[in-house]
């Protein structure tokens, strides 16, 4: 018998890799916690080389208190756990639309990177802009290129969109995260 590898599907590495294997959970929760302890440091570089930390600027307050409902820490965290696990970090500025601020950040929010879509384009803007469908998919909404921070790792599979994204430590990993589970469904049975 040969074995039956699950085809490729970022949506469900969360929930297959991260939620039920303790391997995977235990490596992303300590990259992604740790790394929210880092603090942030805002420096300007001077004309004789040297550089001089900043330490008061409206970056560091939107980085410190992104949004109501997170902290920098949370904020940080969830950030650094959708990076390690999808290869993806989509941050979510959310600026006015007119008045004395207009495109100016006020609040920012990490978008759940297995449902962002980055629309392409061509040759000359390879990237168009961003979506997301929300609510069972039944809501699809739509980003500009200001509105969205993509950090991704490094890609070097090519074609079919994927240069698009970033390379997911989870397609890399998934037979070994397979495999383990596979591991633990035996023994429970």
């Amino acid at each position: 018998d040969c074995p039956v590898w699950r085809e490729d599907n970022p949506e469900k590495d969360g929930e297959d890799g991260y939620a039920r294997n303790i391997d995977v959970y235990s490596i992303v929760s300590y990259i992604a916690k740790k790394g929210s302890k880092v603090d942030i440091q805002l420096c300007r570089s001077l004309p004789n080389g040297e550089e001089e930390t900043i330490g008061s600027h409206p970056v560091l307050d939107l980085l410190y208190s992104p949004n109501p409902e997170q902290g920098k820490m949370a904020f940080m965290e969830q950030a650094l756990g959708f990076y390690a696990l999808s290869g993806n970090s989509y941050t979510y500025l959310l600026a006015p639309d007119a008045g004395p601020n207009k495109g100016r950040p006020l609040e920012i929010y990490q978008l759940p990177s297995p449902w962002v879509e980055v629309i392409g384009g061509d040759y000359r803007t390879p990237v168009r802009g961003y979506q997301i469908y929300t609510y069972g998919n039944s809501q699809q909404v739509h980003f500009t290129l200001d509105e969205i921070i993509h950090t991704k790792a490094a890609q070097y599979l090519w074609g079919e969109g994927q240069e698009k994204y970033g390379m997911s430590p989870m397609r890399a990993a998934w037979y070994s995260v397979q495999t383990s589970n596979s591991g633990y469904t035996a023994n429970k049975k």
